[in-house]
């Protein structure tokens, strides 16, 4: 391996890690987010009938933008995979990409309870 090689493959590889992260803290933040504004919904579920909680029940119905935003999240995060691989970068054992895919996976499993 030339040195030109071994930097463009260190640096695809730091790039990746890099970008792993960042997404791995937008995806934290966004948990936090949701898990706020589902408290204050929580909290509104009070009160008659007729001033919005037959509209919410009938939003139950399919999936919600949140349900499709992870959906696509998950997507993202193995498209990246996919593209670090044809790179010549092996996301196996990287620990940001780990986080990444534990988060995105944690996600999926906290909107199925």
């Amino acid at each position: 391996m030339s040195a030109d090689d071994f930097f463009e493959t260190n640096l695809r590889r730091k790039l990746t890690g890099c970008f792993s992260s960042r997404y791995t803290s937008y995806l934290n933040e966004q948990k936090k987010t949701q898990a706020s504004l589902s408290w204050l919904k929580k909290g509104r579920q009070g009160g008659l009938s007729f001033f919005g909680r037959g509209a919410a029940a009938a939003a139950d119905d399919g999936p919600t933008d949140d349900d499709r935003v992870r959906a696509q999240i998950q997507l993202d995060v193995e498209t990246l995979a996919k593209d670090a691989e044809r790179l010549g970068v092996d996301v196996t054992g990287m620990p940001a990409f780990e986080a990444l895919r534990a988060a995105t996976l944690d996600a999926a499993a906290e909107e199925k309870k």
